[in-house]
């Protein structure tokens, strides 16, 4: 049955349709058309698969996937005439009175070729757009003949424009993966593959998205309420609108199981690191909507947990990175990093904390330390930008990736900054 709009249907879907429909052949012509994919289905080589194609669409050649293989089909009609004429002589073969059904069939089978052009399938699943930055791609799925899994990955433009980058992208993205065919066979396949194929919006970060007020966690996305999981093809249907995120480098384990919900961690949070702790948590769960709160307020603070050697604080701060799903995980270093560095890692995140460990550097290990200087998150109190690149495509626009976490200083000392640093910091001494 054809799957149409996205949409799964069955046999009694078409009934049902049928009936709504003023059509009276609508019934017929939807068994007819569901018989045809079944005989393509249950094809038993590349060559019947392609002569129902054939027969079907009227077509004299095309691309067609058997087996998760690619093939190219090709009816030469002039060898079919002469086969034709060679076997009925020259009676007319339109006359179906004096053409045996066997004899055509046999004509047809040996006046058509079938080319492997891959030894694999890719199919264009959709068009990814990530309209700030003017970059986009076509997402393919690569499946295989044998049992290895399926790969996913993107092409650009230029890799679908030719067939020698085509060729090179495919053998990089999935291993063993060869494509053979032709420019001209790249351009029927990438042209049929891509009308009026889906698009999904694309954002490089995980969290909350204001622009589409959907939060993206990992392999689940929130929005209005609404709790959807990411679909086969990688990404978030919420109505009308299609997301994702390209940030892999960012792994949340989100717990899915209502029932299995734990309140028990509080009283003990309470009990090893008392108010402090409480504030931490409370920063913590104000990171979540700290895009809102900017928006309302224009600001959101920075928080500083300061300590001796051995406090808590990395014990502190690891639980909660793992009430929010991300585990093993405590902060960076920014002062082992460039300034590029610290702003992409910095941009990776959207509604969380982003954690500066040990900034703040002695004499010995500032020689072997990166240039960092606090006045660099003064922007940061109320978003401010991260960076100024350029966009690639001709002209003279910019990309300027705002702030869209919250930061969080923990180290031994203090913060030693300017008054417009410290006067934006809440303190926690441990």
């Amino acid at each position: 049955i054809v799957q149409r709009d996205g949409k799964k249907a069955d046999w009694n879907d078409l009934h049902l349709r049928a009936i709504a429909s003023d059509d009276p052949k609508q019934w017929d012509t939807d068994v007819k058309e569901s018989r045809y994919q079944g005989d393509l289905l249950v094809a038993r080589s590349a060559v019947d698969k392609g002569l129902l194609m054939f027969e079907h669409d009227g077509r004299n050649d095309f691309w067609l996937e058997y087996r998760s293989r690619l093939y190219w089909f090709d009816f030469d009609t002039q060898r079919f005439d002469k086969l034709r004429k060679e076997k009925l002589g020259d009676i007319d073969a339109d006359d179906g009175d004096e053409v045996a059904a066997g004899d055509l069939s046999k004509i047809k089978r040996a006046a058509c070729s079938v080319q492997k052009i891959a030894n694999c399938y890719p199919e264009a699943l959709y068009f990814q757009r990530q309209e700030v930055t003017d970059e986009s791609w076509y997402y393919f799925r690569v499946d295989f003949p044998h049992d290895g899994p399926s790969v996913k990955g993107t092409f650009t433009g230029g890799h679908v424009a030719s067939a020698s980058e085509f060729k090179k992208r495919l053998i990089s993205l999935a291993a063993g993966a060869m494509f053979t065919g032709t420019g001209h066979q790249l351009d029927r396949l990438i042209e049929e593959q891509t009308e009026a194929i889906k698009t999904v919006d694309a954002i490089d970060f995980v969290g909350y998205s204001k622009e589409h007020r959907a939060y993206l966690l990992g392999d689940m996305a929130v929005r209005d309420g609404e709790l959807v999981t990411a679909n086969e093809e990688d990404y978030f249907e919420f109505d009308k609108l299609r997301l994702k995120t390209t940030q892999k480098s960012i792994r949340l384990e989100i717990q899915r199981d209502a029932d299995a919900f734990r309140v028990d961690w509080l009283p003990w949070l309470w009990q090893c690191f008392g108010t402090h702790g409480m504030v931490a948590m409370t920063f913590w769960f104000g990171s979540l909507f700290a895009e809102q709160i900017r928006a309302g307020h224009k600001s959101f603070p920075f928080l500083e947990a300061t300590g001796e050697a051995g406090a808590g604080k990395t014990t502190l701060l690891t639980f909660l990175w793992k009430l929010l799903g991300r585990s093993d995980y405590e902060g960076f270093d920014p002062a082992k990093s460039s300034k590029a560095g610290r702003a992409r890692a910095m941009g990776q995140v959207s509604g969380m904390p982003v954690v500066l460990l040990e900034a703040d550097r002695s004499e010995p290990d500032k020689a072997h330390s990166k240039t960092f200087e606090w006045d660099e998150l003064k922007d940061f109190f109320g978003g401010g930008t991260l960076a100024t690149r350029g966009v690639r495509n001709g002209g003279n626009e910019t990309y300027e990736p705002p702030f869209r976490g919250t930061i969080v200083i923990t180290q031994n000392a203090a913060v030693d900054a300017s008054e417009a640093i410290l006067t934006r910091i809440v303190k926690l001494h441990f």
